[in-house]
Formats: structure tokens, sequence, C-alpha cells
């Protein structure tokens, strides 16, 4: 199934964006998010005890391969601060709630998004980085 882009929309079945940071809910321009697939027409059932969650990094200018960057993960029960892969998304199973996601590259701005997921959701989010900028 296709995945449909989550522009204005700050709440969908199954998937919903919401603000990272900003005045009326208005996620942060360097966050886009990606929601649940296009036609679904009711919330995915609760007995599917995970949602997954693929992050990839946008840096501008773009970074050379196998550049690590740094992921802090936080929702109710979750605390994680892993390194990933730059250049290549990286996906995490995760159970139902809301997320804060940070990324951090040296030398590059932080990019921070909130996003909240259902049971059997899938979801991506894209944080675009820039050289020398500050969050």
């Amino acid at each position: 199934m296709a995945l449909t882009t989550v522009v204005t929309v700050l709440a969908m079945t199954g998937c919903r964006r919401s603000a990272a940071n900003g005045p009326g809910g208005v996620a942060s321009p360097r966050v886009t998010i990606s929601a649940c697939p296009a036609g679904v027409a009711t919330a995915p059932k609760d007995d599917a005890p995970l949602a997954n969650l693929t992050v990839s990094i946008a840096t501008v200018p773009q970074v050379g391969r196998d550049t690590e960057a740094t992921l802090r993960l936080e929702g109710e029960t979750t605390r994680n601060t892993v390194r990933i892969d730059a250049t290549t998304p990286s996906q995490f199973a995760l159970a139902k709630g809301v997320y804060v996601v940070r990324v951090s590259l040296s030398g590059y701005s932080g990019a921070e998004g909130r996003v909240t997921l259902t049971a059997g959701c899938e979801a991506t989010m894209t944080m675009e980085l820039r050289r020398g900028s500050k969050k």
C-alpha cells in the first residue's frame, strides 16, 4: 500500500502527527512525517502489538557514506539514544504511544519531531539537518 504524506493534517486514522514545538499545532518545517496507508477507513486492530517507525535524515549539504548521527527516542516507557547511519533510513518497532524523536549530527543543526503511533501503524519521519545552523 502507498503511504500518504501528512503536511497540514494533524490527525489521521491510525498514525497521527502532532506539533514539535510551534504555535497552533504546526510542526517544524524540517520534519516531514508520512503516516498510515491511503484508503484505511478504520483504525488498525489493537491486537497488533507494535508500530513501525522509519527515520531518515536529509542533510544539507549531504554527508558522506557511513556518517553517524545520534537519535534520541522518548516515549512514555521508552527512552533510548542510539547511533544511526545518517545516509540510510533506520527502522524501529515500537509500542503504540506518543514519541519525541530528536536527531543530531556534529556540525549540523538538530531536528525534533513528535509522532503518535497506534498498533499496526507504519510511519516515516524525515528529519532535515543543515550545516552550521542552530535549532
